[in-house]
């Protein structure tokens, strides 16, 4: 089961909700754009944080990959992702 956590990085860079299920790291970012793209903050937070992966979780209908490690995904497929950790 995995343990929620806010944190953010020297940098200033923090996902929304830090997840951490056994040795592995995921963030969780919630955005309210159709569109959600890469941002800097994303690219600092999976580095300095040493993030598995991003979640962009946003109001759209389908999931895309954004980047490496980088994924938008809707609410609900969100939900049931968080869960299964």
């Amino acid at each position: 089961r995995a343990q929620t956590y806010f944190s953010a990085t020297a940098a200033g860079a923090e996902p929304d909700l830090l997840l951490v299920a056994g040795p592995r790291r995921h963030g969780l970012e919630l955005k309210v754009t159709g569109a959600p793209r890469l941002t800097k903050s994303i690219e600092v937070a999976l580095r300095d944080l040493k993030l598995k992966d991003v979640r962009v979780v946003y109001p759209g209908t389908r999931r895309y990959r954004i980047a490496p490690k980088v994924e938008a995904v809707p609410l609900a497929d969100a939900i049931g992702w968080a869960a299964a950790l």
